[in-house]
């Protein structure tokens, strides 16, 4: 190697690195802010910022500052590039660069001292804006992660288009070129991410990841991923190292192939080393989670539900690689997640990615011929592609798409619907590898085998061939079903005709039995069984296998009894908890009305989609008030009853309460019927309302309504809109509800329907702790007349009649029993036994076995840790307030609270993450004006305001200083 190139390359790194740039920042940040320059530039910035973010603000009701982040990278692009167009063209065009090149400052120091300052700027700009999330957070509950994270990733942003700035103002002299390059640049960066949903499905991931305002955005959520990290400092490093490209191309005249080969190499070098670096980021998962409620967390429960996986979990997943916008972005959160997943079990935990990359000719092929691998397997699994609009070619297209996903444990396999959204993909995904391992993970934990125990009297053999091939069967099916039940079913046969040990035993169960006449001709008819006992050592389940039907008494048929079987053991196995049901009070069905026949008068709740939605966790069955709350039930439901309890049945209730169980009490202090357009109410008395009294709640009679209520938009024969509003759906708002719990926090606004009002009695019991979850508005009023509590013609009163009522209660702690100082009850005819099924069968309920449950109790005068809530309000459980997809507020307020009540609440915060919305509190027009006018006009004034004291003390100086060295005296 030749000494001259040696010599020029370290003469060319002392100009690189030189001076400290400490000395440049000081001259250019002093040339900011001693010039109009940054006051125009930050009140222009804040008048146009605050008019776009604080316009619409109120009419939003949000607590908080997505908005502005959202318009922040799009302003920031006309700004920057406003900023830096003046750093080195204006030194072009004054002829000062050259001179400055003869100073003792190197390449670099320049550089990096006007970035700097200009960042510095653009920090000072960004600082005024903290006045938003300050008068946000009194409006609201403002959660200050994803505010803290937005203004960090502002900074990031604000430094990389700065550093892009600097970049176009080096290429030309004209500051008007270097502004619009400048814009250029940023404007690319900033809308792309914007226009995925026109470019094609293949590069839409490219430019994806080349857009800072899909970076920005994942920073402004509340996440700061290591990824966006490198993301920016690269892009800030890469308009950086342009500049200095730009500003050296002199050094690389007149130089010798070597040194020319040496000094490419170090540029090669510097880019290789960004471009390996971001290949590799692909890779990392390190994160850290800002937000208030930790959104972007797996949350306890998924942790300790992939901890402890004992066997292989494998989620399949099945994505088009051509997704468009906003489609692409399920994909990468579900990897993210799924690999989180994997973390915290990688031995028992798996996924996989299929990439479908023909789903127009996977759907439209008749024959197997043209079905790739990934689609047949992904066929298996019963999931087929969906159609999305695709934007190609000018045109919106409908396209098949993929977005499956499947969770693989053993044999069996659970498939969630089309995954178009991150909303509860967590959730989702936790509750169907529950759904999938308990089963299992009973049975390997199980020391004792389940029984199968067949009751079938030999007389009926004689009857028909029939019974002795039923026998066979049941058999049959037992063996069939062993393995999959890893060999833990025991077949026993019994025969109650020829084994008196065994009819002894029917009777016991309470089996149903059956009676037929003698052959013998002695008139008498004899006893006979038919009906199979599974017993797992703590619960037993029947199945009878003579029914009646249209055409009188007949043997189950064979797939029947197989399903049954299977779906009984399942039921015995599994490890989801129960919620007991009080059936027989007129209460509604909880499996919903389906076909069942109803009246069509009295307005009642239909529960189908309560009973979708809670099943997903909890298995529900059904008992009577009468027979007492089954043993191993941590929550027993109540919704609604119309018809009046027994002392007894009171007593059972009492116990329960007693014993350590929480009681979830949905109320109505009236019926509802409506004829025509008339509503008509009646006052209901059921006896609970005495119950609940003592323990600390009372149950006003009629209907609350209220004036913060729904309101009904409905246009008039003249075409003008009227609002009408319905005060009997009050409206409930942030400020009407406890979310000091966590299970209350997800809910900030809600309409419920036909209301009763509650209230704490004044002396609360000895050791009974009450909390208000929910509340009406402070102008609301009782109706208690019912010939007056039609709210379609109800006016509000006067204000010295109205009051803020309670509508929910959670008490808790030490109750004494309603019957402490009463005689006790004696037990009544017990409802449903034996020939219960009948009665379920009518009812729609699937009935717990009466012979499960003892018929009374030892008394408890005084219980302890017990918990009762109450609610004025059946028709929350109504299926127009809760979706079937539970995601509404009313669905997520009864879900949560049902977890509550059974000790899961971490279940209800899973649940919940991603869907609250904080809405703002109520406020008054002046406070809302005035934080208009604070923010839009007021923040840009104080900053002209500072800028014109800076120039009068900086005017002042310059006096000075000329009348130190020119002996000027003037004033």
């Amino acid at each position: 190697m030749r000494s001259g190139s040696l010599l020029a390359i370290v003469a060319l790194r002392g100009k690189l690195m030189g001076v400290n740039p400490l000395l440049v920042f000081r001259r250019e940040l002093r040339g900011y802010f001693l010039s109009p320059i940054a006051y125009i530039v930050i009140s222009a910035f804040l008048i146009v910022i605050g008019w776009f973010f604080f316009s619409p603000f109120f009419l939003e009701d949000r607590a908080d500052l997505r908005k502005f982040f959202s318009l922040l990278p799009l302003i920031l692009s006309f700004v920057t590039p406003a900023v830096t167009m003046r750093l080195f063209s204006e030194e072009y065009r004054g002829g000062t660069y050259e001179i400055t090149r003869t100073l003792p400052i190197s390449i670099f120091a320049t550089i990096a001292g006007k970035f700097l300052a200009a960042l510095t700027l653009m920090a000072f700009m960004l600082l005024p804006t903290v006045s938003y999330a300050i008068f946000v957070a009194n409006m609201g509950d403002l959660d200050w992660g994803p505010v803290i994270g937005g203004y960090v990733g502002a900074l990031l942003l604000s430094a990389a288009y700065t550093a892009i700035g600097l970049f176009a103002s080096s290429l030309t002299k004209n500051q008007i070129v270097g502004y619009v390059v400048g814009i250029a640049l940023a404007f690319f960066f900033t809308l792309i991410d914007r226009s995925l949903l026109f470019l094609p499905g293949n590069l839409a991931g490219f430019f994806q990841y080349l857009s800072a305002d899909f970076h920005f955005q994942n920073v402004a959520r509340g996440v700061f991923d290591v990824r966006d990290l490198i993301y920016f400092v690269t892009l800030t490093a890469f308009g950086l190292y342009a500049s200095l490209l730009v500003l050296t191309r002199p050094s690389f005249r007149g130089q010798d192939r070597v040194t020319l080969g040496l000094m490419m190499g170090a540029h090669g070098s510097f880019i290789a080393f960004f471009v390996v670096l971001h290949l590799a980021s692909a890779g990392f998962g390190a994160r850290v989670d800002l937000t208030e409620d930790r959104i972007h967390s797996l949350s306890p429960v998924s942790r300790d539900t992939i901890a402890a996986l004992r066997e292989p979990v494998t989620v399949r997943a099945f994505f088009s690689s051509n997704l468009p916008a906003p489609f692409n972005n399920v994909e990468q959160s579900l990897r993210d997640l799924l690999g989180s997943f994997a973390l915290k079990n990688p031995k028992n935990f798996n996924f996989a990615f299929h990439t479908m990359t023909k789903p127009e000719e996977s759907l439209n092929s008749s024959t197997d011929e043209n079905i790739g691998e990934n689609e047949q397997l992904a066929l298996q699994y019963t999931i087929l592609p969906i159609q999305v609009q695709q934007v190609e070619a000018d045109e919106i297209k409908l396209i098949n798409a993929y977005m499956g996903v499947t969770v693989i444990y053993g044999d069996k396999a659970h498939t969630l619907g089309a995954v178009t959204s991150t909303e509860q993909l967590e959730y989702e995904l936790i509750t169907a590898i529950r759904k999938l391992t308990e089963r299992s993970s009973a049975l390997l934990s199980r020391d004792k085998p389940i029984k199968i125990d067949l009751y079938l009297s030999s007389v009926l053999d004689e009857l028909s061939e029939d019974f002795r091939e039923l026998r066979l069967a049941v058999r049959g099916f037992v063996d069939k079903l062993n393995p999959d039940y890893y060999n833990k079913l025991v077949f026993e046969n019994y025969d109650p005709t020829s084994d008196t040990a065994a009819l002894a035993r029917a009777r016991d169960l309470g089996l149903p039995a059956l009676g037929i006449g003698r052959q013998d001709g002695t008139g008498g008819s004899d006893e006979v069984y038919v009906t199979i006992v599974i017993d797992d050592g703590r619960e037993a389940a029947r199945i009878n296998l003579v029914r009646q039907g249209d055409q009188g008494f007949g043997i189950v048929d064979a797939g029947t009894l197989q399903r049954e079987l299977e779906v009984n053991i399942d039921a015995l196995l599994s490890t989801q908890l129960k919620i007991g049901y009080v059936v027989g009070k007129g209460n509604p069905p909880f499996r919903g009305f389906g076909n069942a026949p109803r009246d069509s008068v009295d307005v009642i709740p239909d529960l189908v989609n309560f009973h979708k939605v809670v099943t997903r966790e909890y298995d529900i069955d059904g008992f009577y008030a009468n027979n007492g709350v089954p043993d191993g039930l941590q929550a027993a439901l109540l919704v609604g009853p119309r018809e009046e309890f027994s002392d007894y049945e009171l007593f059972q209730l009492d116990q329960y309460l007693m014993r350590g169980g929480s009681l979830v009490m949905f109320l109505d202090a009236f019926d509802l019927a409506v004829q025509g357009n008339a509503s008509r109410y009646f006052l209901r008395q059921t006896g609970i309302e005495k119950l609940i009294e003592h323990y600390g709640v009372r149950l006003l009679p009629g209907q609350l309504l209220d004036e913060r209520s729904y309101v009904v938009n409905e246009i008039q024969e003249n075409g003008i809109a009227v609002q009408i509003p319905i005060y009997g759906a009050p409206d409930i708002g942030k400020s009407q509800l406890n979310q000091k719990f966590p299970f209350m926090r997800n809910i900030d606004n809600m309409v419920l329907l036909n209301v009763s009002a509650l209230e704490l009695i004044e002396d609360l019991p000895e050791g009974v702790t009450a909390h208000s979850l929910i509340s009406s508005s402070p102008d609301a009023w009782v109706i208690d007349d019912p010939r007056f509590a039609d709210p379609l013609t109800a006016q509000p009163p006067s204000d010295e009649l109205k009051s803020q009522y309670g509508i929910a209660y959670l008490l808790e702690g030490e109750f004494q029993s309603y019957f402490a100082d009463r005689p006790l009850p004696s037990p009544i005819e017990t409802v449903g036994s034996a020939g219960g099924e009948e009665s379920a069968k009518n009812d729609n309920q699937y009935l717990l076995d009466d012979d499960l449950f003892s018929a009374y109790q030892d008394f408890l005068p005084r219980g302890s840790g017990g918990k009762l809530f109450v609610m004025g309000s059946s028709m929350t459980f109504n299926s127009s307030l809760i979706d079937a997809e539970g995601r509404s507020p009313v669905a997520l307020f009864v879900q949560n609270t049902i977890d509550f009540m059974n000790g899961r609440e971490g279940v209800a915060e899973m649940r919940a993450k991603g869907t609250r919305i904080r809405s703002l509190d109520e406020t008054t027009p002046f406070i809302r004006a005035l934080t208009k006018y604070v923010n839009i006009a007021g923040l840009p004034i104080l900053v002209m305001i500072a800028g014109l004291i800076v120039w009068f003390l900086h005017r002042a100086r310059r006096r000075r200083i000329y009348r130190m060295f020119a002996g000027d005296t003037r004033e």
